[in-house]
């Protein structure tokens, strides 16, 4: 199909597209790049991009800001066409993926997934749902193998005596029961030792005072 032809068939469609990223290695310019590619080969008009950073899968779409904003923009301004980066920035699992995408049908949105361009072509209803639900039914299985191999890994290190987690920060122990004795509070002995170079919080003070049965 040239570029005419897909001008045409998206005359005078306006779209929104729509981001989520949870982890700090997920770029949502990649995303929202992918997303322009898209519309601009289909011939839509891409009037907003609505973003989710820093949210979960696991929280249902309809819970989530930047989702909430999206329907509501496209409410107050007739907007019909939803463009996602892929299924799994809908939702991250089956029943939630398949139920958010029979309200969006029933609200009589059109859906596109611009990493998985194929479905566009599925015109025959039960086959696109079939096909939806397979694919979200295979991440689901992939994300529970990884979270299983990542348990099992970690349960490794520790039986192997390695310490996981953040490194346990270095305070001069001396001083912060000497100042605590003087009747400095966790707030102020924090900027004592950060005006020394020291990064600590009150809340790292508290807990060690705790520790050494001072508190």
């Amino acid at each position: 199909m040239n570029s005419m032809q897909n001008f045409l068939r998206g005359f005078y469609v306006k779209a929104v597209g729509y981001i989520r990223i949870s982890r700090e290695d997920e770029n949502p310019e990649n995303q929202e790049n992918a997303i322009r590619k898209f519309c601009k080969e289909k011939g839509f008009e891409l009037v907003g991009v609505f973003r989710d950073i820093d949210v979960s899968g696991a929280i249902p779409p309809r819970e989530r800001e930047g989702y909430q904003s999206m329907l509501r923009f496209c409410k107050d301004n007739g907007i019909r066409t939803i463009v996602f980066y892929d299924l799994s920035r809908l939702a991250r699992n089956l029943e939630e993926g398949l139920l958010e995408l029979k309200r969006l049908a029933e609200e009589e949105f059109d859906i596109y997934f611009s990493a998985q361009e194929f479905l566009s072509y599925i015109t025959d209803p039960m086959l696109k749902k079939k096909v939806i639900s397979d694919f979200l039914w295979f991440a689901e299985l992939y994300r529970e193998d990884v979270k299983r191999r990542t348990k099992e890994a970690l349960q490794r290190l520790k039986e192997q005596g390695i310490k996981l987690g953040r490194p346990r920060k270095r305070i001069p122990k001396d001083k912060v029961i000497r100042l605590y004795r003087q009747g400095l509070k966790a707030t102020h002995i924090a900027k004592v030792l950060q005006a020394e170079g020291i990064q600590v919080s009150p809340d790292t003070i508290r807990r060690r005072l705790k520790e050494w049965g001072l508190k």
